[in-house]
């Protein structure tokens, strides 16, 4: 026998949560705890110079992978057919930005004279490390469902 999917009252479309934001929230935390840490050790170990290489290579990188993972988060959660699209394009942008940010950094002058090119890199190299970490431990720990039951009973 079969029956009438139609009969029935019509159910307005559920809303799709967010699943990546405490994972984002989490990663962007560890980044900045990161960033402050290394700006401490860096005015500790070469003063000016090497906290604001620090302060400016860490802030960069943290607002870049900051933005672009709010970026993939949103589309995921209004398409999520198209999560996959929007995660290597983001990925793509963000190496894009922040070699444009290399590039306009060694152009500038500033290296080497204002700031320090090491302690530059190692705030970026730093951040990205501490970045990765945090958001993979933050998304092994989510309890993402594979299927979801309430949609399945309304259909």
């Amino acid at each position: 026998m079969t029956t009438d999917r139609t009969a029935g009252p019509q159910q307005a479309p559920s809303r799709r949560r967010s699943t990546g934001r405490p994972a984002l929230l989490r990663a962007a935390l560890v980044g900045a705890g990161v960033s402050l840490a290394l700006v401490l050790v860096a005015a500790a170990v070469d003063s000016g110079r090497g906290a604001g290489g620090a302060a400016l290579g860490a802030g960069v990188t943290l607002a870049v992978f900051l933005l672009g993972a709010y970026a993939v988060d949103l589309v995921a959660t209004a398409v999520p057919a198209a999560a996959l699209g929007a995660a290597l394009m983001t990925y793509t942008l963000q190496v894009a930005l922040l070699g444009l940010f290399f590039l306009v950094m060694n152009g500038s002058g500033l290296l080497d004279d204002a700031l320090s090119r090491t302690w530059l890199g190692l705030g970026v190299m730093a951040v990205c490390v501490a970045w990765v970490a945090a958001q993979s431990v933050a998304v092994l720990r989510q309890r993402i469902p594979t299927y979801d039951l309430d949609e399945e009973a309304g259909a």
